[in-house]
């Protein structure tokens, strides 16, 4: 008669711990999934923000000069950060660079936004910034003109 109690005992902690481990990773998967369904969110409306800004961006594509502070207007306006690439990857425009620190800016092209950018199509990318030290949603937009990509808006 002594086992029985050792047995439902047992039993018991067994169920218990399968709940608990049912739950944590339950709302684990739930979490992550609201937390991705959250970036494609944002990075949608970073698309439509990038939409319209496109035409003042290729307006001022003429003067690359000029693109500094296009860059630092646009953000101001959208509230995010803005950089502005030619199609060699070169940065003409950042918001959070001054025309100073502009040229030491490293290439782009190998931004894994920007590049899908330069082959003609919008796309998105979660990474670390080290520019800003902090993690970033980059959305990248091609810049065209007579159906050639002249540079990406991001």
């Amino acid at each position: 008669m002594a086992r029985l109690p050792s047995l439902y005992l047992k039993t018991l902690l067994t169920l218990l711990v399968s709940v608990v481990l049912v739950v944590i990773t339950g709302g684990w998967l739930g979490s992550r999934a609201l937390e991705r369904q959250a970036i494609v969110r944002l990075a949608d409306a970073l698309e439509r923000t990038a939409r319209v800004m496109e035409p003042d961006v290729l307006a001022a594509f003429a003067t690359p000069p000029a693109l500094q502070g296009s860059a630092e207007t646009l953000a101001r306006r959208a509230g995010c950060r803005v950089t502005i690439v030619n199609a060699d990857g070169i940065v003409l425009g950042d918001s959070e660079q001054t025309a100073t620190t502009l040229p030491l800016m490293d290439n782009h092209r190998g931004r894994p936004e920007v590049a899908d950018a330069l082959r003609g199509r919008a796309s998105w990318s979660l990474r670390y910034s080290t520019t800003v030290r902090s993690p970033m949603l980059y959305l990248a937009l091609p810049l065209t003109e007579a159906g050639q990509v002249v540079g990406v808006l991001r």
